[in-house]
């Protein structure tokens, strides 16, 4: 399989790029799932990045993986999201005291289809500023289970910040883009979140910062009945 040119992470990475791998199969020619991704430009680390990309032939019900290196040709799965039209959106908390080799792979159940080079993350601090602890839920019927997290605007000039915002509105759809329930965020603090058993995305309406959007405030969170899910909102900004 070709590879493209390495991945790297800075608060939200852009995937753009050409087609690529042409495969004959009984004489007809097959265009494979590739990524369109940018080339590295600094390292990031000590906060929660959140990046979006697009891959162009993805095949319905795959995922892309964001994925470490943890021994020599052994590869073990941090975080991943579904592709939708061709998009993806993912966060994940980059750890503050080491270096992580990573790369995207794209899959479909078991089979890998398309997979990145590898990158180097290297850490770096930025100013932090965490969400208060969320309050766990009094009531949780059958069949529901609960999301907490908080809303964070990360990103910003290095050493960049990561920082918990507040006093606003977030919103919660379900797969089909229906908004399901809406939470009022007060300042610095987390929310808690109580829904049926499936998967959400996340988003806040006004704008938090400067540069920063709706189209950018983002998350999503798997439910399961009976359980937490820790899911926060990133808000990525220049």
């Amino acid at each position: 399989m070709r590879r493209l040119s390495a991945a790297t992470f800075l608060c939200v990475v852009l995937l753009t790029g050409p087609a690529w791998a042409l495969t004959a199969t009984g004489g007809r020619r097959i265009h494979r799932p590739r990524f369109l991704t940018s080339v590295p430009r600094r390292p990031i680390g000590g906060g929660i990045v959140g990046f979006e990309g697009s891959v162009r032939g993805a095949p319905a019900g795959s995922v892309v993986i964001l994925e470490e290196l943890k021994a020599r040709h052994h590869w073990s799965a941090i975080t991943r999201a579904p592709m939708r039209g061709g998009h993806f959106f993912m966060q994940w908390p980059v750890p503050e005291v080491r270096s992580l080799t990573v790369r995207l792979t794209l899959r479909a159940g078991s089979r890998e289809l398309a997979s990145t080079a590898t990158s180097t993350v290297y850490p770096r601090k930025a100013l932090v500023k965490r969400c208060s602890a969320p309050r766990p839920p009094t009531n949780v019927p059958a069949g529901d289970g609960w999301v907490t997290g908080g809303v964070y605007t990360v990103g910003g000039p290095a050493p960049g910040i990561d920082v918990c915002r507040g006093a606003l509105t977030l919103t919660v759809s379900n797969q089909s883009g229906v908004v399901v329930a809406t939470s009022q965020v007060p300042q610095g603090a987390s929310y808690t979140l109580v829904l049926p058993a499936g998967n959400y995305e996340l988003a806040v309406g006004p704008k938090l910062a400067a540069g920063a959007t709706i189209s950018e405030c983002q998350g999503t969170a798997s439910v399961t009945a009976g359980q937490e899910t820790r899911a926060n909102t990133v808000c990525s900004i220049p």
